[in-house]
């Protein structure tokens, strides 16, 4: 993944017709079969990106400035494998013509402009150098054969490798336990925009014994909504560089002129991925951009019926989730971008709330989550496995 450094300023589509290929006789009239077959057509896309590394070389002379988003556009772009720009190498060398073996590449200007297709040109110009010709300003022109132009397509179904548990936790297996709850309806009242661009308004919960109703709501159209949210999040932690805090003033500073987090904590994290999208008033969470909300007022906004808790439980009903999450037909209608919270006065066991974004489920039937879990946790933000003993234990909402 190679990020934007600064925005483009300029974005230039072109559909292109071949309209000289018409003595080749495209809608077939000379053989006589009437195919009104169209003459061939496709559309381009250019736009430039910036690059500029003097305060990196500045402060190290032995920086290679650009060459490091240089390399990484090679391996997003030209699927040229980087290697390390001060070393000698034996590959073949880089002439600035070759494409070697392009790849089908999406570039994600917003959630409502993404574009997918193959790189047909790419120019990369080296404006400024240091006094040892390091280059430290570049701008990069690329242009693509476009398949789709549009808002940002649904995630993947994610798939995780197996882990080995560290440690086991003996969960009683009784199938003569009754696997039904009992839940509280809850009603989105507010206005909020339909589809894909904010949370479906008015939906009425026919409340049973099951899950299978509240379950359903997983599959909505506000599942465009949770993946911008998730995804927003995930470019904008780094690893190695942004850190777990919850101090009031540190959360608070949001992303930083990097283009990521360097100090976050988990409801921050949350906070401003829904906050980028444009959805925290309709969530009903509050907050601002200098003192984003936290997991009790998501909870509280939650209970005031802001939206629907997809599944709400507590210490007497562990016996009865355990048999739920066992179910692999259960485990999957809870999906990449739902909620998983802790609500401490639910949790006792537990100090604090928490919130974490759903990733998907191990092959084991643990819970994959990307948050801020703490600066003990590891990772302290990003994306880690929760088992289905403790997320029963520790947790009490998936939204």
């Amino acid at each position: 993944r190679l990020y934007f450094m600064f925005n483009p300023e300029t974005i230039v589509r072109d559909y292109v017709s071949y309209l000289d290929q018409a003595a080749l006789d495209p809608f077939n009239t000379v053989y006589g079969s009437n195919n009104l077959v169209a003459p061939p057509s496709f559309m381009n896309f250019r736009f430039d990106l910036f690059f500029d590394r003097q305060d990196e070389v500045a402060s190290n002379m032995d920086n290679p400035g650009v060459f490091a988003d240089y390399q990484f556009f090679d391996l997003v772009v030209r699927n040229v494998i980087p290697t390390d720009p001060n070393s000698m190498s034996t590959t073949i060398p880089d002439n600035g013509v070759m494409m070697v073996n392009p790849r089908d590449i999406t570039v994600v200007f917003s959630p409502q402009l993404t574009v997918q297709g193959r790189p047909v040109n790419a120019q990369v110009i080296f404006e400024k150098f240091s006094h040892r010709m390091t280059p430290i300003r570049m701008r990069i022109s690329l242009e693509m054969r476009v398949v789709y132009i549009g808002p940002m397509r649904p995630m993947s179904e994610y798939t995780m490798e197996t882990y080995a548990a560290a440690t086991t936790n003996t969960v009683t297996n009784d199938d003569s336990l009754d696997a039904s709850f009992t839940y509280t309806e809850l009603v989105i009242a507010d206005g909020a925009a339909n589809g894909a661009t904010g949370y479906q308004p008015g939906v009425n919960l026919t409340v049973g014994s099951g899950l299978g109703s509240l379950l359903g709501l997983s599959d909505s159209p506000n599942m465009n909504v949770r993946i911008a949210a998730l995804q927003w999040a995930r470019e904008h932690v780094r690893p190695g560089y942004t850190e777990y805090n919850n101090s009031t003033t540190l959360r608070a500073r949001g992303v930083d002129p990097s283009g990521a987090f360097k100090y976050v904590d988990c409801s921050a994290l949350v906070w401003y991925a829904y906050n980028a999208i444009g959805m925290t008033s309709k969530m009903r969470w509050g907050g601002s951009t200098s003192s984003p909300s936290n997991t009790s007022n998501m909870i509280d906004a939650f209970s005031r019926g802001g939206i629907q808790t997809l599944i709400r439980w507590t210490p007497a009903d562990k016996a009865q989730v355990s048999l739920f999450f066992k179910e692999p037909s259960n485990r999957s209608k809870i999906q990449a971008g739902d909620l998983l919270l802790r609500n401490k006065s639910v949790v006792t066991s537990k100090d604090t709330g928490h919130v974490a974004f759903i990733l998907g489920w191990t092959p084991g039937g643990d819970l994959v989550v990307f948050d801020a879990a703490g600066p003990t946790a590891d990772p302290p933000v990003g994306e880690r496995v929760i088992s289905r003993a403790k997320l029963v234990d520790n947790y009490s909402d998936i939204v």
